[in-house]
């Protein structure tokens, strides 16, 4: 493969290894592929429902998740099985920019359901009267 640069970088060693397959015997990259593929869903479902606070609260756990399993697999990476392979390690960047992405989206739709409701309350509690009249 194109990402073999040398015996201390390389994809397919890694690949080869038993660390390749942890969970039930499957790959890692295809429980990857189901693990973005189930993130994309959330998105777009939340892009349909703004509001709905536990598909945010799902998303968070996930891509938190998803960082505490890069962590384990960098950990094996480097100490273990001492090969580094550039394929993983930009799936374990982008796993830590979506736990971040998602604690900022998570942060302003606190913020922003916070402001609404002190907005609806100081509506419901104002004279309605208008100047002019």
């Amino acid at each position: 493969p194109s990402c073999d640069l040398s015996s201390r970088v390389s994809c397919s060693k890694v690949a080869s290894t038993a660390y390749s397959k942890l969970v039930w015997g499957t790959q890692n990259s295809l429980l990857g592929i189901f693990y973005y593929f189930v993130l994309i869903v959330l998105a777009l479902a939340f892009e349909l429902s703004p509001d709905s606070y536990w598909i945010l609260m799902t998303t968070l756990g996930l891509t938190f998740a998803g960082v505490v399993v890069s962590l384990y697999l960098i950990y094996l990476s480097l100490s273990v099985i001492c090969v580094i392979c550039p394929v993983c390690l930009a799936t374990h960047i982008i796993n830590f920019a979506l736990l971040f992405l998602t604690l900022y989206i998570t942060h302003m739709q606190r913020a922003f359901l916070e402001y609404d409701s002190f907005f609806l309350d100081a509506m419901a509690h104002s004279t309605k009267s208008t100047y002019g009249d």
